[in-house]
């Protein structure tokens, strides 16, 4: 019996030398198309850099070092460019402080300079009058002054973006009775803005997304004021290259006259022609009722000082209001007027 096993054991040995063989011949035969096979890849892979352009190692490092000069250089830039703005924004909020405080002291001068007739009883209170109007025609020639200094220190400063002169142009009066024609300079065009018909239809849709005939009753109903910005979400208000949008400030609604494009009007090439629109509307107005207000965004400086050498050598009165690149035109639907409303 024992003979047997060890006969069994040697068969089965046999059995597993043959497995292990045939396993052997199937991994070499493995290893044999793998090492084709990368030898194919690394010749498509040697072809494909030969194919390339030529990028050296000392090429990818000069083109890292110059991106990183032009990167130091420009961080300083960045920060002197927003420095300035911030300045060029102070400036002018203090020189329209000034300017206010200048139109203040002309009434008071003037009341100060009217005295009583045929009253003797108030000649001292003549004298006194007369005391405070020196003292106050002292202290608006002090605030001209400072205007005139802060206008030549704004002047002074490089414009953002621009080589032009920024010379602020001096506002002239209007003639009494005098109707305001509205142009708004934005993306270097100059265009005219109807702002009867822009308003108007602003509150007839105001109407009909609210049926309120009171609009300042939109204030104490939030429900209303939702479906009216709702409204001017869902429809196309305005005109053919402006558009109306309601937002909710607090309890009130406002509404933001926005640009459909930045093509519309004309450029400061373009009024230069005889044949420009804007010369043919100056053409058409009457001075002596008509007064000129420049809405002026910091986009389209050089096109309101072309508009504004027309409008003067025509002989109108014209004014303006500056404004930053993102600042919106609005129009308060409910409540008081707050700083930044522009058409009404």
């Amino acid at each position: 019996m024992s003979a047997r096993v060890r006969r069994g054991e040697g068969q089965n040995l046999d059995s597993l030398l043959d497995t292990m063989a045939n396993v052997t011949g199937i991994l070499v035969v493995l290893m044999a198309v793998m090492q084709i096979s990368v030898g194919d890849a690394m010749e498509r892979l040697r072809d494909d850099l030969l194919d390339r352009p030529g990028l050296s190692r000392e090429a990818l490092d000069a083109a890292q070092a110059e991106a990183e000069t032009l990167r130091a250089a420009l961080a300083p830039l960045v920060g002197e460019r927003e420095t300035l703005e911030a300045s060029r924004r102070d400036r002018r909020d203090e020189l329209s402080a000034l300017r206010s405080q200048i139109a203040d002291l002309e009434a008071e001068v003037a009341a100060a300079r009217t005295r009583p007739r045929n009253q003797a009883e108030a000649q001292k209170q003549v004298e006194a009058a007369e005391g405070r109007a020196l003292d106050l025609e002292q202290a608006l020639a002090r605030e001209r002054s400072a205007v005139t200094a802060l206008e030549r220190e704004i002047a002074s400063l490089p414009a953002v973006g621009s080589a032009r002169d920024a010379r602020l142009p001096d506002a002239r009066r209007a003639p009494p009775g005098a109707s305001p024609i509205i142009y708004a300079c934005r993306h270097g065009r100059v265009t005219r803005l109807d702002a009867h018909d822009l308003v108007s239809t602003l509150d007839a849709a105001v109407w009909r997304a609210s049926r309120a005939t009171n609009p300042n009753s939109l204030s104490t109903n939030p429900l209303l004021r939702a479906q009216v910005v709702e409204f001017f979400a869902t429809r196309d208000v305005g005109d053919a290259n402006l558009r109306w949008r309601v937002y909710e400030e607090g309890d009130h609604l406002v509404g933001h006259l926005e640009w459909r494009g930045t093509e519309f009007g004309e450029s400061e090439a373009q009024i230069a022609a005889r044949t420009s629109e804007f010369r043919t509307e100056l053409g058409l107005l009457n001075r002596q009722r008509s007064a000129l207000q420049f809405l002026v965004w910091d986009d389209s400086f050089e096109v309101y000082q072309a508009a504004r050498k027309l409008a003067d050598r025509a002989g109108f009165a014209s004014g303006w209001d500056p404004f930053d690149s993102d600042a919106p035109l609005r129009h308060y639907i409910t409540g008081g007027r707050a700083r930044g409303v522009v058409i009404d």
